[in-house]
């Protein structure tokens, strides 16, 4: 949009509530134009109004992390005297308007920055009893319910990592707004970016936080990607006694980036093909146990294969595949 800084900072900082109003404004002509006739469906109409709210918010997040950080980036130009707002160099610091919208930030960054990962612990901790069926038993109804609420914000992981959503909702808001009031067009920006990037890094591969090992590995190569490329901005910034001499060329370092960068991309398109290939070889098995089993539920398997002409080894793994239950996979 086309105004000053302030009215989009208004904006913005509004957009959460009024597709809050949205949303339930939807649910209420959703009630009114096909009632709920039975309890479960009632439960599951509320629940799809918290899933889309906690999706819209949860995309919203990192925008709102910065715009209320860019409030608070002051630059003093040459030739004046007093600092100007960076983003809109009309307002000036300090003074009655700026105070105004610096509070205003304050009380956002309470409300949104703290309160939505706060939120999200207390819902995740207060159900934390629901969040995860123990072997042997069976999901309740509860249990249902809070997956198909929340599940969006713990299913990937392992249970002792039920509050691991937290941490990447911190760490977006690390990298994307308070790196903006760190340093901004100095080597001390994509340092601290850096340490942050690599305590990340280092928490993902020790904590291994994902359900699946595939998804340990694509968040850990990513976020190694996202360290380098710190690292390579740091490098650019850095600069020896010369002005203009780097300490390595900017091609080579436009060349790092992009190969680092292409092989993420490279890697999920490998995990893509071998999930694909894993489900295709899934129910390949699958239709060969329920071939050789016929309609009959009582497998058998020949012991003897030297008469019957069938691998006891094939046999044996097609059983094993039978038995075991549907996997999940998730990229």
């Amino acid at each position: 949009m086309s105004v000053p800084f302030a009215s989009k900072f208004l904006v913005h900082m509004t957009m959460p509530p009024m597709l809050a109003i949205g949303i339930f404004l939807a649910y209420i002509v959703s009630k009114i134009c096909k009632p709920a006739k039975t309890r479960e469906l009632i439960a599951h109409r509320k629940a799809q109004t918290f899933k889309l709210l906690i999706a819209m918010i949860l995309f919203m997040y990192p925008g709102l992390a910065t715009r209320c950080f860019q409030m608070f980036k002051c630059s003093k130009f040459d030739g004046v005297d007093y600092l100007v707002l960076e983003t809109d160099p009309s307002m000036i610091c300090f003074q009655e308007e700026h105070m105004m919208y610096l509070i205003l930030s304050g009380v956002f960054i309470g409300l949104y920055i703290i309160g939505i990962p706060l939120m999200i612990f207390v819902v995740l901790w207060r159900n934390k009893k629901h969040l995860y069926v123990k072997e042997g038993e069976e999901p309740t109804e509860k249990h249902n319910e809070v997956e198909f609420e929340f599940g969006g914000l713990y299913t990937q992981y392992e249970p002792r990592f039920w509050y691991f959503e937290i941490i990447i909702i911190m760490h977006k808001c690390l990298m994307t707004g308070a790196m903006v009031v760190v340093g901004s067009g100095t080597p001390l920006q994509p340092l601290v970016a850096m340490l942050v990037q690599m305590i990340f890094l280092l928490s993902v591969l020790k904590m291994a936080p994902y359900n699946d090992d595939l998804d340990d590995w694509s968040s850990f190569i990513s976020s190694l990607a996202l360290t380098l490329t710190t690292l390579a901005g740091y490098t650019l910034m850095m600069k020896t006694n010369q002005p203009e001499d780097f300490v390595l060329a900017p091609g080579i370092i436009t060349n790092f980036l992009i190969v680092s960068n292409a092989a993420v991309f490279v890697y999920q398109i490998v995990v893509i093909g071998y999930v694909g290939y894993q489900v295709r070889l899934e129910k390949k098995l699958l239709l060969s146990a329920k071939k050789l089993n016929g309609n009959s539920k009582t497998q058998v398997i020949p012991i003897n294969n030297n008469s019957t002409g069938v691998d006891e080894e094939k046999v044996d793994e097609i059983k094993n595949w039978s038995l075991r239950p549907k996997l999940n996979h998730k990229t």
